[in-house]
């Protein structure tokens, strides 16, 4: 309630009391340090240092009048000055010292270029080369993007449920994961890379062809797990091959993106064929003629089939350009075998 001629003590606001403490605060915290200021160690210390040295130095011009010149110029050479001493009334006075004249300012200096053997420059990488690179990633990666996307779409149609083809999934990258460093022994103990490459290469993609030829789900599981397990050093053997005929290799990262874009291409390319493809099973009993079974088997190809045509019809220039760079990479082994025995005959000769 409101007393009458004041204002009631409970009702009062709390900005009050904050305000009160926060100047309380900060009179406190003004107090403190003049309070530092005052008893700092290092300012005592100075001016106690400062009023030793002057009393010293009157004391000592007092006792020692008759001593001019170098026992006052060794007592106030520690402060930056020189004691001189004025006939008239033997006063002692501090002159300062002029100080060294400035360095004289650093001459330009010309670093001698080295010699021309130590400078290496990059050999450009033949264009011919680059082109191969290119080709070869747009139909591999082309390859894969013209199947890999549909095969679910592919194991639905047979009549898979979603657990089976989630097991078909999980195959690849687990087998992938637990057998690449196997293959990477593998191609370093043997010595022969191109070797491992070509296997691996043909028999994944024959077993990655055979997986259309069954619709049984064990059939299919197996069939996915060899093509997992042999293909799994394709891609890093690809792009060792690469690098190994890259003279500049800051030029791989553009050369890579020609592999997704085979890849875009070859996926959009398929989905148009598949949008606008009917598919009808193949019947072993239709026809009597091989050119009625052979059209029996084009036309059951026009359905999801059509994805196992184009993913082998892209795979022959893949295999036709790493055949190109294994026919580079003799070249090389040959030039440098040619090179060492020529050295080796200069220095017999020597």
């Amino acid at each position: 309630k409101r007393k009458k001629g004041g204002r009631c003590r409970r009702q009062c606001p709390m900005g009050c009391r904050t305000r009160i403490f926060n100047l309380g605060t900060l009179v406190l915290v003004c107090w403190l340090f003049l309070l530092r200021r005052e008893f700092d160690p290092a300012s005592s210390s100075l001016v106690h240092a400062e009023a030793s040295s002057s009393a010293s130095i009157r004391r000592d011009f007092r006792f020692h009048q008759k001593l001019p010149g170098g026992y006052y110029s060794s007592l106030l050479g520690k402060r930056g000055g020189q004691l001189t001493m004025n006939a008239d009334n033997m006063q002692p006075k501090l002159e300062p010292v002029t100080p060294p004249p400035p360095p004289p300012p650093p001459t330009e200096t010309t670093i001698a270029p080295p010699p021309e053997e130590a400078i290496v420059e990059k050999k450009k990488d033949d264009p011919r080369i680059l082109m191969l690179i290119r080709l070869l990633f747009i139909t591999y990666y082309g390859s894969l993007g013209s199947l890999l996307p549909y095969l679910p779409v592919y194991y639905h149609s047979l009549g898979h449920g979603g657990q089976v083809i989630g097991m078909l999934g999980a195959i690849k990258p687990f087998t992938t994961f637990l057998v690449a460093p196997f293959w990477g022994i593998v191609s370093d103990q043997s010595g022969s890379p191109f070797t491992v490459l070509y296997f691996t290469f043909i028999v994944s993609l024959v077993a990655q062809l055979l997986v259309a030829w069954k619709h049984n789900p064990t059939y299919i599981m197996v069939m996915v797990f060899v093509t997992a397990f042999v293909n799994a050093p394709v891609k890093s053997l690809l792009d060792s091959m690469v690098m190994s005929h890259l003279n500049d290799r800051s030029h791989y990262g553009r050369l890579r993106l020609w592999g997704q874009l085979g890849f875009g291409l070859g996926s959009s390319g398929v989905g148009i064929l598949l949008s606008k493809s009917k598919h009808r099973p193949y019947h072993h009993n239709a026809g009597h003629s091989i050119l009625e079974k052979l059209d029996n088997f084009w036309q059951s190809l026009t359905g999801y089939k059509l994805l196992f045509l184009t993913y082998a019809c892209l795979s022959i220039p893949t295999w036709i350009c790493i055949r190109a760079f294994h026919k580079l990479h003799d070249e090389k082994e040959r030039e440098k075998a040619i090179e060492s025995a020529a050295a080796a005959a200069q220095e017999g000769d020597g």
